[in-house]
């Protein structure tokens, strides 16, 4: 067999140039129609084969910067066209040479922005653009929920060219309906199901129902996690056949063979009414443990032993290996991350910053402050974000803890969050302030921004330190001030970065030039 037959054609002329074109007739790869027209006219036969290898080359080059990859050698060439946009493009001007350089150059985080903003502006990636933007998605998954509707229907066109772009094939999947199910993949299932819009509840779970068995258990996990907000939105509703619907389908995924999948579900129907089945038994079963104290305060005692009644709504009656929690207190952790905070303020009449002092001080609180984190991951709740925030700040964190102060953070309003950032700031001092920083960043979802005052008052507040990590050789500052500038509120954003001594002039020069550069892109895109 020729084993030129299995190689990618650029390949194939690699060889032949590394042996000489002297030594043999010229390979001329297939090629698509248009390609092979050009290549025809480009590298006549009767030119010298060194000339027309190096001419061919540079055509396949090109085709490569705009997504083109040619068939191995005695592939069947399949002539394809790009199918005619909906959405705009674009248009040509600053805006478009800002995001060029963005996706030539940009950190992700401004990249992310970026492609947010034409999403809800409803405008693509203009066509030059677009294998650049594919190839990022190919490299950070986390890009790719933001690129699927801007890439538009030559994206997708061009992600079925390239192997490396196959992630996107499914770009327009938020085009796709419930019709279209059997024969789509999962990404394509998983951008359906996740698709703003509504769906009729009963013929979505129809066809997830269809091939769930056929599914392996990390399948199942991510369709339940995409199906997740629709159930509970389903049963906050007041349309009792939906209700019913996503309960029962719930319901039986109690009984999978996945342990993932069985908590997952139960989880979810934990965040139903609490007149339910689910959330009512888990209800009685956490009330019986918890009395009023002659003193007027509250007193929680964990099971001393596991009901086996409690297994069918996926609770363990064992340790995990790696738990520090005892048997009981590993009870009372499962039987309280299945009921919803809402419950503890109505049953006892305290506020959630009182509830969570009173667990501090019980002998229980790692069971409970665990469990009241883990909640507040699946049901966001400012106010007892803002409580068990002190929790996660404390010197003495307790172990297996959930949340992080980012992820609490995260919950509090505006107003609040930043107020909490300079509180820390303050009472942490100057010497610990980059972790600081990076957590902020960090807590800031893609797209958004830090409110004016508190930008110019980071800023400010960051600038003040730099002289010292100059000092210090301190180069991790150097990319934070570069990620900084990328979630400072636009008005906030520096116009000038000229260090007052010369050593910090010199160490931070490179660093705050592309700050400024980045600043002014965001000026001229917009965002």
């Amino acid at each position: 067999m020729n084993t030129n037959m299995r190689m990618n054609p650029l390949d194939v002329l690699s060889h032949q140039a590394l042996l000489g074109t002297q030594r043999g007739a010229l390979q001329i790869p297939a090629l698509e129609p248009a390609f092979a027209a050009l290549a025809a006219a480009a590298c006549p036969p009767e030119q010298d084969d060194a000339l027309r290898l190096l001419r061919l080359a540079g055509i396949l080059g090109v085709g490569e910067r705009a997504g083109y990859q040619p068939p191995p050698q005695g592939a069947e060439v399949q002539p394809s066209v790009a199918p005619a946009e909906i959405l705009p493009v674009l248009a040509e001007g600053t805006r478009r040479g800002a995001l060029a350089e963005i996706l030539d150059e940009g950190p992700d985080r401004l990249i992310h922005h970026a492609l947010l903003a034409l999403g809800q502006e409803g405008v693509l990636v203009p066509p030059a653009l677009l294998p650049r933007a594919l190839t990022l998605g190919a490299r950070n998954r986390a890009l790719r929920p933001a690129l699927a509707p801007v890439l538009g229907a030559r994206g997708a066109w061009l992600a079925g060219i390239n192997p490396e772009w196959q992630y996107a094939q499914g770009a327009e999947g938020h085009r796709l309906s419930l019709d279209d199910w059997e024969t789509a993949s999962l990404p394509e299932r998983l951008g359906l199901i996740q698709a703003p819009g509504p769906l009729a509840l009963e013929a979505l779970l129809a066809r997830v129902e269809s091939d769930w068995r056929s599914l392996a258990a990390a399948e199942k996990l991510s369709v339940l996690e995409a199906l997740a907000p629709r159930l509970r939105t389903a049963m906050d509703a007041d349309v009792d056949a939906d209700t019913d619907r996503a309960e029962a389908f719930l319901n039986a995924l109690l009984q999978e063979r996945s342990k993932e999948v069985r908590s997952r579900a139960a989880l979810l129907l934990s965040t139903q009414p609490l007149s339910r089945d689910f959330a009512a038994r888990m209800v009685g079963r956490v009330a019986a443990l918890l009395a009023p104290t002659p003193e007027g305060g509250w007193q929680i005692t964990p099971p001393t032993e596991f009901d086996p009644a409690w297994k069918q709504d996926t609770l363990e009656p064992k340790l995990p290996k790696s738990e520090s929690l005892g048997e009981r207190a590993w009870w009372l952790f499962q039987l309280i991350r299945h009921l919803p905070l809402a419950w503890w303020t109505a049953r006892t009449g305290l506020t959630p910053a009182a509830l969570v002092a009173w667990a501090r001080a019980d002998t229980w609180s790692q069971a409970l402050l665990r469990a009241w984190g883990e909640r507040l991951m699946l049901q966001p709740d400012p106010a007892w974000a803002e409580a068990l925030l002190d929790v996660v700040l404390a010197s003495k964190p307790i172990p297996g803890m959930l949340p992080t102060a980012e992820q609490l953070l995260a919950q509090l309003p505006p107003a609040a969050q930043m107020l909490r950032w300079r509180q820390l700031w303050e009472d942490r001092g100057q010497k610990n302030a980059l972790p600081l920083v990076r957590q902020i960043i960090d807590t800031q979802p893609p797209g958004a921004c830090l409110t004016p005052e508190f930008s110019g008052w980071l800023w400010a507040a960051c600038w003040a330190c730099l002289p010292a990590a100059a000092q210090a050789w301190d180069y991790t500052w150097r990319q934070v001030l570069q990620d900084l500038v990328c979630v400072l509120a636009p008005d906030a954003l520096p116009e000038a970065c000229t260090p007052a001594d010369e050593r910090t002039a010199q160490f931070f020069g490179d660093a705050l030039a592309q700050v400024l550069r980045w600043a002014a892109l965001r000026r001229q895109f917009g965002i």
